[in-house]
């Protein structure tokens, strides 16, 4: 189906034909109002014709405007034309009179003329009627003007020939192109090779070191640790001895410890205890740590070994409290370590762009060996920040992004069709990745991503001569209707001047890339 498209009346050609050119579909149909500014002229509906043909595509226009119909139909574009339509436009007979007409020369009496005439030298008598009378002056003013009238159509000549000049700026059209190709990384290559698609590499070694600061991001609970008191139950027919470094006391994986040293542990049962409480502390700080009374605890300790008969029963264990506190961890000592390694990475590309400019060294090229490492906190310390030092060995196969980018950029120029080309010094942008890499031979294969622009070549053989005499609207018309050109501005100079001159020299043709 037809995409049907309304336009304004101050739409003019050119934006029709570059909607013309954006659209998908291969078929469109322009509703055009009274007075549209593409009704004034038969050549405008010709032309979005003539564009559409070329661009393959069916165009047609519909409008309720009367002249404007009969003007689409000799263009050939009306949709919806009719009989009545066609018959308007129907060439009319002329009448002419069958009278033949008299001229004025038939009305003219015939002159006779004498057989023989007198013949008399009057020269003598008109020198002495003359004699003594002034000589009129009419000769010499026809004379004046003359000559000022053939100057002046010498100064009009000049202008109307020499002065009038076009300038004609054609905008070629540009798009931008990708490449995705794998190359071959060599460090015996002594120049990049087109047919085994093969770049010069390079291996390098480095030790290089590096302490820098970075933040903490780990983090832990703190707070105060709770306390309170415990009953221990002696299940055993012995009376024990339990030192507060070996004793610990358990309950849903959280630990507590003796504040000193518990002697004489009598033996008791859950109805008669003679053992007294005793105080005991949370092993870190929390509110997870307090306890409601009578909570069983388990009781570990080495000499006692496993007797689950010997237990504590506590009182409340209150007073825990909580609180966030930023702690180093070991997630931070990792991207320390990972981002270390990129930096000294980033060194060695540096130092070797000093030595020999213009190398790539990326990560992926590259393997590191860390010798040592080292920071400034202890793991589970309270710290904002910590130093962290690493020394390691860089070894890797670095080469020239210039020798890829130049590679890549012959084999699109070979595969380009004839009316393209690469934009000399357009932006090209590289990535770069190795997909496998043995550094003991010094050769890796390459993957590499390439974007350029390139430009479509516009052929100016006899378009002088095609513009002369053309009206500005004409020019656009003729070029527009070229795929290649995305645009066209012309100028006219001087002011009054409203074709291109009919001498081609003084139409000047400049030729830019529209900016993608």
């Amino acid at each position: 189906m037809a995409t049907v498209i309304k336009l304004g009346k101050k739409d003019d050609i050119v934006s029709v034909i570059r909607r013309i050119k954006d659209l998908k579909d291969k078929e469109v149909v322009f509703e055009l109002e009274k007075g549209s500014l593409l009704l004034s002229s038969s050549a405008n509906l010709k032309l979005i014709k003539r564009t559409g043909e070329t661009l393959g595509k069916k165009v047609s226009v519909t409008t309720d405007d009367e002249l404007g119909r009969l003007l689409a139909i000799k263009a050939g574009v009306l949709l919806d034309q009719t009989e009545e339509d066609v018959k308007r436009i129907a060439p009319r007979a002329r009448m002419f009179s069958q009278t033949k007409r008299t001229g004025v020369g038939d009305l003219r009496a015939k002159r006779t003329l004498p057989k023989s005439v007198l013949k008399v030298d009057a020269s003598p008598l008109a020198k002495y009627l003359t004699k003594g009378l002034p000589k009129p002056r009419f000769a010499k003013v026809y004379k004046t003007g003359l000559i000022s009238l053939l100057a002046l159509a010498i100064i009009v000549g000049v202008v109307l020939i020499g002065l009038p000049q076009a300038n004609v700026v054609v905008y070629a059209r540009s798009e931008p192109i990708s490449r995705d190709i794998d190359l071959r990384v060599d460090k015996s290559a002594s120049e990049f090779n087109p047919d085994t698609l093969t770049v010069p590499g390079k291996l390098i070694v480095r030790e290089l070191s590096q302490t820098k600061n970075y933040p903490v991001t780990g983090t832990r609970v703190a707070g105060e640790k709770a306390s309170g008191e415990v009953v221990i139950y002696n299940g055993t027919n012995n009376t024990l001895k339990l030192l507060a470094s070996t004793t610990t006391f358990t309950v849903d994986g959280k630990n507590y410890h003796f504040t000193r040293d518990v002697t004489d542990i009598k033996p008791s049962s859950q109805n008669s205890n003679p053992n007294q409480p005793v105080p005991i502390v949370a092993a870190e700080g929390g509110e997870r740590y307090n306890l409601s009374s009578q909570t069983r605890l388990e009781i570990k300790n080495a000499a006692l070994g496993n007797r689950p008969e010997v237990y504590a029963v506590s009182g409340e264990i209150t007073g825990g409290t909580s609180s966030a506190q930023l702690a180093l961890s070991r997630e931070d000592l990792d991207k320390a370590l990972i981002q270390s390694t990129e930096d000294l990475i980033k060194t060695a590309e540096t130092e070797l762009n000093a030595e020999t400019p213009g190398h790539s060294f990326i990560s992926s090229g590259a393997k590191v060996e860390v010798l040592a490492q080292t920071a400034n906190k202890n793991l589970g310390d309270a710290a904002e920040n910590f130093d962290f030092t690493v020394i390691a060995r860089i070894s890797g196969l670095v080469f020239k992004q210039s020798d890829a980018s130049g590679l890549i950029s012959q084999q699109i120029n070979s595969l380009l069709s004839e009316d393209k080309y690469l934009v000399e010094g357009a932006e090209q942008k590289l990535t770069t990745s190795f997909k496998s890499l043995d550094l003991g031979v010094g050769i890796g294969t390459l993957a590499v991503h390439f974007e350029t622009l390139v430009a479509y070549k516009i052929d100016q053989t006899n378009l002088s001569r095609i513009l002369s005499g053309k009206k500005a609207s004409e020019i656009k018309e003729i070029l527009l209707s070229k795929p290649e050109i995305d645009r066209v501005d012309v100028k006219f100079s001087p002011f009054f001047v409203r074709k291109a001159p009919r001498f081609n020299g003084r139409i000047q043709i400049e030729t830019v890339l529209s900016q993608f």
